[in-house]
């Protein structure tokens, strides 16, 4: 099982890699503005970044790394943070209705800044917070968060011994489609860990009308945010819910 450290060390490469990816987009459309071309196509091209990598990842920040008590030194510094996503979100609003080129890439380059300046106080100042604080596992509130760790699934597999598929952050059309697809890849005898947040025991019933006898179904966490049931298969008799 990796360390604090390691885990940090994780989150500061995919942060490096989503300040590579911003910048070039924020590029792009720069260039588009300085030869006065159409900006539509790098404009939108920045927006699809944004809602699919830098929002979720914000969002999942706040879910897990931002979770401190008041005592903690990193409370005002987990507001200013907070404060930030939203400032990065509001000028998101205004790069989609900016109606110039002019006014587009000025506000692409305010949401590159105010990201920086943010990663730079994670980096630097949060993390090292986290790592050094022994109530803190960052292994266990991470398991499964692709979107702070990067596109790592192996690794979070390997943490948990067991692959972890977390749908939080996935469209309620999907979440069950993504379930069901990684049961059929199991082996029999391999499980998975369901992260939800909330009770997916309608799920429960789906596996029992349709796989009946070939799963097994474990809580490991109830709740109130967060449930995680380990889902295997298995060819023996039907496993009610563990309470």
């Amino acid at each position: 099982m990796p360390t604090n450290e390691e885990v940090a060390s994780a989150i500061v490469s995919h942060h490096q890699a989503l300040q590579e990816g911003l910048a070039q987009r924020v590029a792009a459309l720069h260039e588009a503005a300085d030869r006065q071309d159409v900006i539509d196509a790098p404009r939108h091209e920045l927006l699809e970044f944004l809602s699919a990598e830098l929002l979720p990842h914000a969002a999942a920040e706040e879910r897990t790394l931002y979770v401190v008590g008041d005592d903690s030194p990193a409370v005002m510094l987990v507001a200013a943070m907070i404060a930030e996503h939203r400032a990065i979100g509001a000028r998101i609003q205004e790069l989609e209705l900016a109606g110039s080129a002019l006014e587009a890439a000025c506000t692409a380059s305010s949401i590159q800044a105010v990201f920086e300046i943010h990663l730079e106080k994670e980096n630097d100042r949060l993390l090292p917070m986290l790592v050094a604080d022994e109530r803190v596992s960052l292994v266990d509130r991470l398991a499964g968060m692709h979107e702070i760790l990067g596109e790592e699934p192996a690794a979070a597999s390997d943490w948990q011994g067991e692959a972890v598929v977390d749908v939080r952050s996935e469209l309620p059309a999907r979440r069950h489609g993504l379930i069901f697809a990684t049961f059929e890849a199991l082996a029999p005898g391999d499980a998975f860990v369901l992260v939800n947040d909330h009770d997916p025991k309608p799920l429960y019933y789906q596996f029992a009308a349709e796989r009946d006898g070939e799963f097994s179904w474990e809580y490991l966490e109830q709740g109130p945010e967060t449930w995680r049931v380990r889902i295997g298969r298995t060819a023996s008799a039907l496993a009610g819910p563990v309470q």
